[in-house]
């Protein structure tokens, strides 16, 4: 049994939120304040305290949906969950709140629906939880039940090490009862007898009789007739309080408090304890674990080993069915790509997507998740993104957006760069159901190249145009309606060259500054021969992209960024007068519209 949808209604700021979820693991990835920590209260709120181990939550008046600051709140709030791969022993425990499939039993699917009203005149929300098929009269879901979908916390502010040092409310404490109460039943029995020889052996010891002897005499000067008897113990003798006095310590270390450990470290101690704690589920159980950003306190080695961990070996199997909400491009990149469900605002509203609806086939799955790496992994987390074929790219189009007046890092608008081609791997998950992020394509025209074998003559045609590849990129996104194909006439380097009249001349400037000596195949001396716009692009292309030599595109890149960013001291204006290729202006256009528009 599993939570198969979440349905989220005028809670917070979300309006309307529909999440069909998977068995096992799924990861809520996205930005600050699209809805993450907002999804597993929604979950907190409908189980409630019943199957929440006592954690205590309080509806207040924030926690109802209003449009903008100047409206009222709505005065209902509605959380419904639907189970699914009910087994026999669920289905009789979970009767109550089954709506049954006489056709095919196996199909039947429990329903638990939380709601919250607060009319105006009230102080207070008046709160109810009711179950099964929609009727009229839906029948209160009994207590029992919410205590059979146990859920275990785990919150982003987490105190791990108060969570396991000794006292009431060790975790390790509940885990060490709760497997021997279905484990091992004499573990009470044992650890009663050890203790109670400590006990004495102690209470004999001739240090603690000086001791206790003396409290008592002061005691009873003080207490007269109401003294009573004191004495100096491990522990009181009761298996659950014996068990509080317990501690994880670290071994071989010269301090093994867990005040002396780091927080990361006593976090990944925090979550082995509740990873351990659930590895034995009751068979008419629907445990839920919620953890929020695991990757608090852990170097990025530690969350990729936790990450795997998590995708791959949870407690039992795919129980419990696992929530975790990250804003770490770390984590993400060792998810399997249809476990995760990425949040993001578009048009005002907040939406929640699984990449699980991009439909891959297993070869461009795998594909796909080898080239989220680290810096990819950030289009997950973005308003808008720009996706570009190589470093050259990455590197000029934040200075070239900034020439336009763009600041692609406020904005919130990546540069990910593919270092290839491959950009029709990304045409499912950027298909407005699956990734809804506004997204402009930046790839080269590619026409057909015209030679002799000189480089010095290369050309080609007079009509440019693109490529196959380029073509079928293009119509392989021509419906997409957040995600659009800009190209250039020939290639990066050439449409830089021809997009100013001054531009050639900065390029070759800046292609002379990667050589020790003056490079022959591009120069500045060359570019004087030439007098037409184009035929100083033709040579700047011929140089950089058709000929032999020594020299980097990147470098180039690298050093005409450096040349593009610089501004005089005293009108702030740009030291060097130089022009942006159309195809570039167009997809930033695009993208920075599109990103405003979502977050007006």
């Amino acid at each position: 049994m599993f939570l198969s949808k979440l349905s989220i209604h005028n809670f917070r700021a979300i309006k309307d939120m529909d999440i069909e979820l998977q068995n096992g693991l799924n990861v809520l990835v996205g930005r600050n304040n699209t809805g993450n920590t907002a999804i597993l209260d929604a979950i907190r709120f409908a189980i409630g305290p019943a199957g929440s181990q006592g954690d205590s939550l309080w509806l207040n008046e924030d926690d109802f949906y209003k449009e903008s600051a100047s409206t009222e709140r709505t005065e209902l709030l509605s959380v419904i969950m639907e189970f699914r791969a009910l087994s026999t022993k669920q289905r009789t425990t979970f009767f109550e709140i089954v709506d049954f499939d006489l056709a095919n039993i196996d199909n039947s699917r429990a329903i638990l629906k939380f709601e919250a009203s607060w009319p105006k005149t009230k102080r207070q929300a008046s709160i109810k939880r009711t179950g099964g098929p929609e009727s009229a009269e839906m029948p209160e879901v009994p207590h029992r039940i919410l205590e059979n979908i146990s859920i275990t916390y785990l919150p982003a502010l987490r105190n791990a090490e108060d969570a396991l040092a000794p006292g009431y409310k060790s975790r390790l404490a509940t885990l060490l009862r709760d497997v021997a109460g279905k484990n091992d039943k004499t573990a009470s029995e044992r650890f009663v007898n050890l203790f109670s020889k400590a006990n004495d052996e102690i209470g004999k010891d001739s240090l603690i009789e000086s001791v206790t002897g003396n409290i008592r005499e002061i005691t009873k000067q003080i207490a007269g007739s109401d003294t009573k008897a004191s004495s100096i113990r491990t522990a009181e003798i009761d298996f659950l309080k014996i068990l509080r006095t317990l501690q994880i310590q670290m071994d071989d270390t010269p301090i093994s408090s867990l005040s002396a450990n780091g927080l990361g470290l006593n976090n990944l101690l925090y979550i082995a304890v509740i990873l351990q704690h659930l590895q034995s589920i009751a068979d008419d159980e629907c445990p839920l674990l919620l953890v929020e950003e695991p990757e608090a306190h852990l170097h990025p080695q530690l969350v990729l080993t936790l990450s795997e961990y998590l995708s791959k070996k949870l407690p039992a199997g795919a129980a419990p069915q696992t929530f975790i909400t990250t804003h770490s491009p770390t984590l993400v990149t060792s998810v399997p790509i249809d476990r995760m469900y990425i949040l993001c605002r578009s048009e005002g509203s907040l939406k929640c997507n699984g990449l699980k609806k991009a439909n891959l086939d297993t070869i461009k799955s795998h594909m796909f998740s080898r080239m989220m790496d680290i810096t990819r992994s950030t289009l997950y987390f973005a308003k808008g993104i720009i996706l570009v074929e190589g470093i050259s790219e990455s590197l000029l189009i934040p200075v070239l957006a900034k020439r336009l007046k763009y600041d692609l890092t406020a904005l919130q608008i990546s540069v990910i760069p593919l270092c290839g081609v491959s950009f029709e791997v990304f045409q499912k998950v950027l298909n407005p159901e699956v990734l809804e992020i506004p997204t402009s394509i930046i790839t080269d025209g590619d026409p057909k190249v015209s030679t002799n074998g000189d480089w010095t003559n290369d050309t080609f045609d007079l009509a440019k145009q693109v490529s196959p590849r380029t073509e079928k990129l293009i119509k392989s996104f021509q419906n997409n309606s957040t995600a659009k194909v800009y190209h250039s006439e020939v290639t990066l380097e050439y449409d830089l060259a021809d997009a100013g009249d001054n531009n050639a001349k900065v390029v070759a400037e800046a292609w002379e500054s990667c050589f020790v000596g003056t490079p022959g195949t591009l120069n500045t001396k060359i570019l004087d021969e030439h007098i037409k716009k184009e035929d100083k692009a033709l040579a700047v292309w011929r140089g950089v992209c058709r000929a032999y030599h020594t020299g980097s595109k990147a470098e180039l890149a690298n050093q005409l960024a450096e040349k593009l960013s610089e501004k005089k001291a005293d009108d702030d204006s740009w030291v060097v007068d130089f022009g942006v290729p159309n195809y570039i202006k167009d997809a930033l256009k695009y993208v920075v519209e599109k990103v405003k528009a979502n977050h007006a």
